[in-house]
């Protein structure tokens, strides 16, 4: 490991005024730790927060991420209601589409993104974080990289990132380097909610999940 880059590492958990926030996988039930990203957007000063996302975390992690505090990404999300969606790389491509129509590179704090992605390499998984990223595309790329469920998400058995077969960041649990110690860890089953499990592709409600787990946030993050 790149000695800058542990020092780096270890500097980010010792600065009083850093947070780290690691956002898990979650598939569908992403929707739900959306709600829980939205409470801390409207509540929580987030200027100084760097993000370790993977899959469903991932994009949570890059709304996290967005300047300003508005609603039209969940807002949009929530008018989903009830679309029939095939399966998850539909839902990929209509929201990584809605993000390049309606926001800019200038709109994101991208370089405090941090995306786990498996990588496949001499027919081995190896734990990927990718960062430093200077476009919206290539972090939304990156995202859907870290998304990527073989034959699931779709027919496909890898998604091509950087020209490296890439599968589901969710494999290793942790989306976070081993030396990163986590201010906070939102994950779709944080508080236990038992309701979202009735939430499949067949009976998508987003806005639902949305407000159950801003719902949830409020209740469980009040100071």
């Amino acid at each position: 490991m790149n000695i800058l880059y542990v020092i780096i590492l270890l500097w980010l958990n010792v600065v009083n005024s850093l947070r780290v926030i690691s956002l898990k996988a979650g598939g569908l039930k992403g929707f739900y730790m959306l709600g829980v990203c939205k409470y801390l957007k409207e509540t929580t000063n987030l200027e100084n927060t760097y993000y370790y996302g993977a899959s469903a975390g991932a994009w949570n992690a890059l709304y996290l991420s967005q300047k300003t505090n508005d609603n039209r990404l969940i807002n949009y999300l929530k008018s989903l209601d009830g679309y029939n969606f095939k399966n998850l790389f539909e839902i990929e491509n209509e929201i990584k589409t809605y993000f390049l129509g309606n926001f800019n590179d200038d709109d994101f704090n991208l370089d405090k993104i941090n995306i786990c992605v498996s990588v496949l390499e001499n027919f081995k998984l190896k734990k990927r974080i990718f960062n430093n990223f200077t476009t919206l595309e290539g972090a939304l790329d990156c995202c859907m990289a870290s998304s990527h469920i073989p034959y699931i998400t779709s027919s496909a058995a890898t998604y091509t990132y950087k020209g490296k077969s890439c599968i589901d960041g969710g494999v290793f649990g942790e989306p976070h380097d081993k030396l990163i110690i986590p201010d906070l860890t939102i994950c779709y089953d944080m508080w236990k909610n038992k309701e979202i499990d009735k939430y499949h592709l067949e009976n998508l409600k987003i806005s639902e999940m949305i407000e159950k787990g801003n719902l949830d946030a409020y209740k469980n993050l009040r100071e």
